[in-house]
């Protein structure tokens, strides 16, 4: 009894959930699919080993869309999403559609909150004046030498790795990067200056970030906040996370107190 109680109960969920949704199965019913996929899972049957298979699957994706014309729909369960090729597609799309999928982004707003183009639209529409200027022609002109000599010491770097065999380039493009932001946006024009502990903890910490960040993208069962935040993943986020602000923190710190000795002219 109580279990035909109970297959009834989710069978009219089920059917005021499709009900709810039918606009949407309207839309997508033209769109060509995605081969290989399992009935109500979709993509979900690879997202076990989603992790080590990502970069395959998303070539074996972008081939099946080039046959379908460009445009191809994927279901992961209840998601849906739409694969395009065609650089025109994907450039009307990304000027139309702004709002970013909450799901997707969860993995990386938990790290970066609601700041810069990760935040929601509601409140990047409104801080998109402050930070425009800070890239406008002049400002980034200004930053043309330190780009050539950054981009130029990068290449000496990886000369030295040439013909040595296969190497992780991870370490190399993050240092690139680390040095480049602290030179831009904070002055620091060599990190020598910081302690080596510090720069290592730092870069170990990114790295450990975009590990977890991404097993969570790519993990269905972590999706939820409640389990993620039952999971060693997120001690393991929370601890590297607090150990870049500190880190940050400091630097700021520090540099604010480097610019109270510094006369300005304000003319």
């Amino acid at each position: 009894m109580y279990l035909l109680l109970v297959s009834v109960v989710l069978l009219l969920w089920y059917l005021l959930f499709r009900n709810k949704r039918r606009r949407l199965y309207q839309l997508a019913e033209p769109i060509p699919g995605a081969k290989d996929t399992f009935p109500y899972l979709g993509l979900l049957k690879n997202s076990y080993n989603a992790v080590d298979n990502v970069v395959s699957d998303i070539e074996n994706i972008s081939r099946e869309t080039f046959k379908t014309g460009g445009i191809q729909k994927m279901w992961g369960g209840p998601l849906f999403f739409i694969a395009l090729t065609n650089p025109a597609d994907i450039e009307y799309v990304s000027k139309t559609c702004l709002e970013k999928d909450l799901l997707i982004m969860k993995s990386v707003r938990a790290f970066t909150g609601d700041g810069g183009i990760f935040a929601p639209v509601s409140i990047w529409s409104r801080k998109r004046k402050v930070i425009i200027p800070a890239f406008s022609p002049k400002i980034l002109n200004s930053f043309m030498d330190m780009f050539s000599r950054r981009s130029a010491d990068l290449v000496d770097k990886l000369k030295e790795l040439s013909g040595t065999g296969t190497f992780d380039i991870w370490p190399v493009i993050n240092n690139f990067t680390l040095a480049s932001i602290a030179e831009t946006s904070l002055g620091i024009k060599n990190l020598d200056g910081i302690n080596d502990v510090v720069v290592s903890d730092f870069l170990k910490s990114v790295e450990e970030i975009f590990k977890v960040g991404s097993t969570r993208t790519f993990s269905i069962w972590l999706w939820p906040d409640w389990i993620f935040k039952l999971s060693w993943q997120y001690r393991h986020f929370t601890k590297h996370s607090n150990k870049i602000i500190n880190i940050t923190n400091n630097i700021i710190r520090k540099k604010r107190n480097d610019l109270k000795h510094v006369d300005l002219n304000i003319i």
